[in-house]
């Protein structure tokens, strides 16, 4: 058995919730009014063009 303590690589890794914590901070969540109008313009003109407009990135709308 290693006699060695492992409470420094505790400190080193984040928990499951820090990480879920920090993910949630960045994503951004749209209302259903937001994605309905999405869906409108992209039906309009295209959904690059659409993506573009409204500022979200390539492929996250599609029809």
């Amino acid at each position: 058995m290693c006699g060695g303590s492992y409470g420094h690589l505790h400190k080193r890794v984040k928990s499951l919730r820090e990480v879920t914590n920090d993910y949630q901070e960045k994503r951004k969540f749209h209302s259903l009014a937001f994605k309905a109008e999405a869906l409108k313009l992209a039906e309009k003109t295209s959904a690059p063009s659409a993506e573009k407009e409204l500022g979200l990135k390539e492929s996250q709308l599609y029809t």
